[in-house]
């Protein structure tokens, strides 16, 4: 009656607890994490204070040692703010084995992970790297463990889900296929983004080592200058383009700024108090109740701030402001002439300064004085310029094809004479830095993976003639290369434990050699952007430790280092004149960074540009122009400045002292204390669970999920339980050991289900000397199916794209027959009585299939990234390919035999097999559409099964049906072996079960398009995103190779209805024979949003209909008193029930297919 049920269940619970597992890292980790491998060669150790436990790996003692120093000096004033302590020693991990900078405060394991390396990020300042890391991911621990609604923090969420099915099903089976799958979260922390960001940012105001900033208040200043401040509901949520989440960050800042200053910083941790309220889902009132006024009020409040404050200090900048136009990198149909793009025509007024007047011969540009030309990338980051020697060509990075996320760069060229741009590698961000003959660039990039799967900065050398990339350093963590005037040297910085220095090695076509050290430090300094004087005798560079940075300068052969600039103030991006004579560099002197000269004869600076963004990175050409990255609301942008002179600083104020805004630091991280490092004891951490109620096939199973972590993630137990009123159990656990490659797991899986059924019968002989032959029998049944499964064996992620697992699966499926009671009626009188027969009641829980199955399988994913790439894979392929060789055992027509014992046996039928699955999709960007956003997906299933039985038995379908044409020769696996193609996963035209065989082919046809890109709607607790639409088809087909069809076709009619009343002569033979190419068409639509609940967690809806275009049928037997569908057995009607075989008295049933609208819904985290 189950024989497919394990396949659908199984299966589906599989994909639920891989969903589970994402949307939990993604949930309760506040910033994202590189993908993880397990790295067996690090060696760990742990540090221990009073209240953290340091756990750090080889090569990481020094950062280990000063975060523990700065926790506990941060742990006091931040649990006092909030009046909240963690309830044990909170771990801290430290991590180098990748080039990656970011912290991660997984609040509910009490985990803190680190990463040494220093962040260097265009859109934030310099600050001390640990101190700033270390105090916000420890408040975002504090205020979000401060805000929770459950008494432990083992109680993460609780999760409704809702599971509605098919009515089709095939006769054994208990239910159809899903078409409707919910699940959602009901979280116990409840804080919008910008809140919990900014509050990460304020910190405390004895614990400040984040700062707002000239960076923080550059983006914000050009969202105001253009109207486009995020709104109170998108700053609750991350998912944005371009500079878009930093706003959400810096917004959040300036906002919690705000409320502490005008209300006390109290009233943050009042905030947070009162969002644990147990009663309060609300945001708003919680804001309300601690200072008086919703959220969205002090918002309008802080905006008012915003409009005052703004309108005062950029009157004088706006007056003599000098800005640029972009030069055209994209293939937009935007007016522009001689390559330079007119903004005025493209609607953006804001981005430029002259009058743009229209001539027949296209467009002339009035100009101020000191005009700049502004080379576009295209994208939000146009980075680093940097001249040929002739002054023609330019080099920069964008992120021009990056999907809109900042970080997504590629190395460019632009050249002036002809007016041409041309990409040469992705994923470069550093600076690029030209040979001395202008045929190669050199810059840093990640590689591949080494062979512990570590991705460093390596430096690679790229020849435009030939269009090839090689690779000069190897594991080396170089960044930011600069080439010697006679291109022989090459400097860079090199990181390592938190640490940057600055090298100079010999460069030839293939490799750097002869490394030298230029400096020595190793308390946590930064070197940034070496750049050579044209005389190759100095290099000049910016370094780093506390606030900003400075400006220093070092013989090419490491001696004479000394500071040129050396104050509060960030002064960046230092770059010799051609001459040698001056320095030119980036510097936040009045609040807005601005591009200066620093003469270094009369130790003067002067003013170079006067912009309302900023101004960064400048570099002179041999002609006296200066290229540079200048700041706008849609990021940053490369521009040219002719004719640079000096500006007088007064019309370039922008805060009045601002040097004085800028705190004095005291703190010293030279030293610290020299704590026993003990050798790391692997330990789990508290168990989480995860409530649930679950409407499953009408009944409600309410269950939990639970998981224990490693500290170090180096082995997870992950579990769940369900069961409803009548003991269904559905319940699994997962194992994974991660100290070794690859990674071990060890799957168990078990569900049972019970099935009443009842049926009707002349007396049998045992029962005649109890009642006489007159008598009927009623027969109260119930059937109990306990299906278990073992999946155990090694899995491995090979790189970002690829990962591979091999498994033993082993399956048990048992049923277990209880008779719940006999009813014995005589058919002479109305006397009815019970006979007590419960020597009958059980049948022994045989198995009636076994399983072993060594499976392999093969996952590729690349997908373009994109703000859509989830709603709207755009650009990339993904595929899977599975191997599986089984041995089965499986009694298909529940057959039993009498043992010596006197106990019932299945009689088990043994099938050796192989199954070859492959599931590939195309995305592609629909031509001429791609700017709006429209996508092409062709998807493929497709699968093969090939075997035998090794009892010589023909097809179940073959004996009784068509014994002239099937011989027990034939031995094709059953049926029950079978693919599936309609349903959710397939051809959603028709019922999942309606299309099924041994070979499988489809293809998946679907055209998508926005139809809001955002929606910024608000309801309730939810934050509607974005809309999208799409139209498909699917065609394909399943089919045998040697057994009969399903589906029917009338000679004399030439349709596929088949008339039940008419015998299998009036059939086509041929035709029973599921052909390969008889195909199926369906078409429909789907809508899908992407919305946010609870202002983190991620929500995606979507509504499919299809309509199935082939019409056909399909054949089942009923019982016919009961109409119960039985397995098929292709009896016509018009056979009588004698002539058929002893205990087989069905009848058939036509089911139709196609010709209808079908509908299917899920809400889930991702599409």
């Amino acid at each position: 009656m189950v024989n497919n049920l394990i396949n659908f269940l199984t299966n589906r619970l599989k994909s639920a607890i891989l969903l589970f597992v994402i949307v939990h890292c993604s949930l309760f980790v506040v910033n994202a994490q590189p993908a993880a491998y397990n790295h067996p060669e690090l060696e760990w150790q742990t540090i221990e204070s009073l209240h953290f436990k340091v756990h750090f790996h080889q090569g990481t003692e020094r950062t280990a040692r000063v975060t523990s120093k700065i926790a506990e000096e941060v742990y006091g004033p931040i649990t006092n703010l909030y009046d909240f302590e963690p309830d044990e020693k909170m771990n801290l991990v430290i991590r180098d084995h990748d080039d990656y900078s970011n912290g991660g405060a997984f609040y509910f394991d009490n985990t803190i992970e680190i990463w040494a390396s220093n962040l260097d990020y265009d859109l934030r300042g310099s600050h001390n790297w640990l101190r700033d890391v270390i105090a916000h991911e420890f408040v975002h621990m504090i205020q979000l463990q401060a805000s929770r609604k459950s008494d432990s923090r083992r109680f993460p969420a609780a999760y409704l889900q809702v599971l509605a099915y098919e009515k089709e099903k095939r006769p054994d089976v208990i239910r159809g296929y899903p078409n409707v799958i919910a699940s959602y979260p009901f979280p116990t922390v409840i804080v919008p983004l910008w809140f919990a960001e900014g509050v990460a940012q304020h910190q405390e105001k004895t614990v400040h080592y984040d700062i707002y900033d000239a960076h923080r208040d550059m983006i914000i200043r050009t969202r105001y200058l253009n109207d486009e401040i995020l709104s109170y509901s998108e700053m609750g949520s991350f998912g944005k383009g371009g500079t878009g989440n930093e706003s959400v960050y810096n917004q959040g800042y300036a906002l919690t700024n705000f409320i502490a200053k005008k209300y006390g910083e109290k009233s943050i941790a009042e905030i947070a108090k009162n969002l644990s309220s147990k009663i309060n889902f609300s945001f708003e009132s919680a804001v309300e109740k601690a200072i008086g006024i919703s959220g969205e009020e002090v918002y309008k409040e802080w905006r008012k701030e915003l409009d005052k404050t703004y309108e005062k200090r950029l009157s004088k900048i706006r007056a003599n402001e000098v800005s640029g136009e972009k030069l055209l990198l994209t293939e937009n149909s935007v007016p522009y002439k001689n390559g330079f793009y007119c903004s005025v025509c493209a609607g953006h007024s804001n981005e430029t300064v002259g009058v743009s007047t229209h001539s027949q011969l296209g467009f002339k540009h009035s100009t101020k004085q000191n005009f700049s030309e502004t080379v576009d990338g295209g994208g939000t980051t146009n980075l680093y310029p940097t001249w040929t020697k002739d002054g023609k060509k330019l080099a920069f990075i964008s992120n021009f094809e990056g999907g809109g996320f900042f970080s997504y760069t590629s190395v460019y060229t632009y050249d002036f004479e002809t007016k041409e741009h041309k990409k040469l590698k992705s994923g470069v961000y550093s600076t690029p830095s030209w040979t001395d003959d202008g045929n190669k660039i050199v810059y840093a990039r990640k590689g591949k993976l080494n062979e512990y799967k570590s991705r460093f900065s390596d430096l690679y050398i790229y020849d435009l003639e030939s269009e090839e990339e090689t690779r000069l350093t190897h594991d080396l963590r170089a960044f930011n290369p600069s080439v010697s005037p006679d291109g022989k040297k090459v400097a860079f910085s090199v990181n390592f434990d938190g640490t940057m220095n600055l090298v100079v090695g010999t460069l030839d076509s293939a490799s750097v050699k002869g490394l030298r050290y230029l400096t020595n430090f190793e308390n946590g300094e930064q070197t940034y952007y070496p750049k050579w004087s044209a005389d190759g005798k100095q290099i000049t560079f910016a370094t780093s430790l506390l606030d900003g940075r400075d400006v220093a300068v070092v013989n090419s052969d490491g001696t004479n280092f000394r500071y040129i600039l050396n104050t509060k103030l960030d002064e960046r991006n230092p770059n010799f004149t051609p001459d040698g004579k001056k320095i030119l560099y980036a510097c936040d002197k009045s609040g807005i960074f601005n591009i200066f000269s620093y003469d270094l004869e009369t130790d003067k600076s002067e003013l170079l540009t006067n912009v309302t963004g900023s101004a960064f990175m400048p570099e002179m050409n041999s002609d006296g122009k200066i290229a540079y990255s200048e700041f706008a609301v849609d990021g940053y942008k490369i521009a040219i400045l002719d004719e640079p002179k000096p500006l007088d600083e007064a019309n370039s104020v922008y805060i009045e002292n601002y040097i004085e805004t800028i705190p004095d630091r005291k703190f010293d991280d030279t030293i610290y204390p020299m704590t026993e490092a003990k050798d790391y004891n692997p330990e789990l951490g508290k168990m989480i669970l995860f409530p649930r109620a679950t409407f499953d096939y009408g009944t409600f199973k309410p269950g939990v999920y639970g998981y224990w972590n490693g500290i170090l993630n180096k082995y997870n137990f992950f579990w769940g339980l369900s069961t409803n009123k009548d003991f269904e159990i559905d319940a699994f656990s997962i194992i994974e050991y991660k100290f070794k490659r690859p990674t071990l797991f060890f799957e168990l899986y078990y569900i049972s289900r019970k099935l009443k059924d009842s049926s009707v019968g002349r007396a049998t002989e045992n029962l005649d000397d109890i009642i006489n032959n007159e008598t009927s029998i009623r027969r109260d049944f119930q059937y109990i199916f306990d299906l278990f499964e073992i999946d155990a064996g090694i899995r491995e992620k090979i790189d970002a794209e690829n990962d591979y697992q091999l498994a033993f699966v082993h399956s048990r499926y048992s049923t277990k027959l209880k008779f719940d009671t006999f009813i014995i009626d005589n058919v002479d009188s109305t006397t009815t009585f019970r006979a007590d027969l419960s020597q009958f009641r059980y049948f022994k829980p045989e198995p009636y299939f076994l399983g072993y199955s060594f499976s392999s399988k093969w996952h590729y994913r690349s997908i373009a990234p994109a703000l859509d790439r989830n709603i709207n894979p755009h650009i990339g392929r993904e595929f899977t390919v599975q191997i599986d060789n089984e041995l089965n055992q499986f009694n298909r027509d529940s057959d039993f035999s009498i043992s010596e014992t006197g106990t019932l046996e299945q009689n088990r039928i043994d099938y050796f097999m192989s199954k070859f699955q492959v599931d590939y999709s195309e995305h592609l960007p629909v031509p001429f559409m791609k700017k709006w956003r429209h996508s092409l997906t062709a998807n493929f299933k497709g699968g093969v099964l090939v075997g035998y039985n090794k009892n010589n038995i023909a097809p179940r379908d073959s004996i009784s049906a068509f014994p002239e044409k099937y011989t027990r020769e034939e031995r094709t696996p059953d049926d029950y072996f079978n693919f599936f193609g309609g349903g959710f996963p397939g051809m959603k035209g028709y019922s999942y079960y309606a299309l099924e065989g041994k070979n499988m082919a489809i293809l998946n046809l679907n055209y998508r398009f926005p139809i809001i890109k955002s929606l910024d709607l608000e309801f309730l607790h939810l934050r509607f995103d974005k809309l999208y639409g799409s139209v498909f088809a699917d065609i394909g087909n399943l089919w045998d190779n040697s057994s009969p069809s399903n589906a029917f076709k009338d000679i004399s009619t030439g349709k596929s209805n088949l008339n039940s009343q008419k015998s299998y002569s009036n059939y086509d033979y041929d035709r029973l024979k599921n052909d390969w190419n008889d195909f199926k068409i369906d078409v429909g639509y789907q809508l899908r949003t992407s919305l946010f609940s609870f202002f983190g967690y991620p929500t995606a809806l979507e509504f499919s209909a299809a309509y199935g275009l082939t019409e056909f049928d399909t054949l089942v037997d009923v019982d016919p008193v009961s109409g119960i569908e039985k397995d098929r057995l292709f009896y016509p009607e018009t056979v009588p029930v004698a002539e058929r075989e002893p205990g087989i008295p069905y009848v058939d049933k036509v089911i139709k297919n196609g010709g209808e609208w079908r509908y299917y819904f899920t809400v889930l985290f991702t599409f």
